[in-house]
């Protein structure tokens, strides 16, 4: 009678082991979305510094010819509230992240709002036409409705606190 309880409980361990490699596989997706999400957030947040050195003084790029156009563009357009914005979301979007890193639902929320926020800013803040800001926002929007779906794919698997 040992012998059988001693092999059931070698058997529930080994059932635990084996559901450990299971959630380390399932979390493989989670944790490069993750990844790709603190770059496309660290992206977002030079943005915004670069928002505000254009407002500080517009003439600093001066001679990059790739950024002249886009400087051109958004020089006097973009408000300081605009900026302080893109700067701010990310980090807020940033925190969210940290929490679907450690598996907890709420980072989902977190992170996903200040993103579709920060989709919106340009059509808000920005005195340029829609379809101007939608051809120069267009891969973000694009990036972040990916990943939020990819993220929102995994949902199920974090953990409600």
């Amino acid at each position: 009678m040992e012998a059988y309880c001693q092999s059931k409980t070698l058997y529930n361990l080994q059932d635990m082991i084996d559901d450990k490699t299971i959630n380390k596989a399932e979390y493989l997706t989670l944790k490069i979305s993750c990844i790709v999400a603190f770059l496309y957030v660290g992206f977002s947040f030079l943005m915004g510094l670069f928002f505000t050195l254009i407002i500080k003084s517009p003439n600093i790029f001066y001679g990059f010819s790739d950024l002249s156009l886009y400087i051109s563009l958004a020089s006097g357009k973009i408000t300081f509230t605009f900026a302080l914005l893109n700067i701010i979301l990310p980090f807020i979007a940033l925190f969210g992240l940290i929490q679907i890193w450690h598996k907890l639902r709420i980072g989902f929320w977190v992170f996903s709002i200040p993103m579709t926020i920060l989709c919106v800013l340009p059509f808000i803040f920005i005195n340029i036409s829609t379809n101007e800001i939608f051809f120069l926002t267009f891969p973000m929007i694009v990036l972040t409705a990916i990943l939020i779906t990819v993220l929102g794919f995994n949902y199920k698997k974090l953990y409600m606190y």
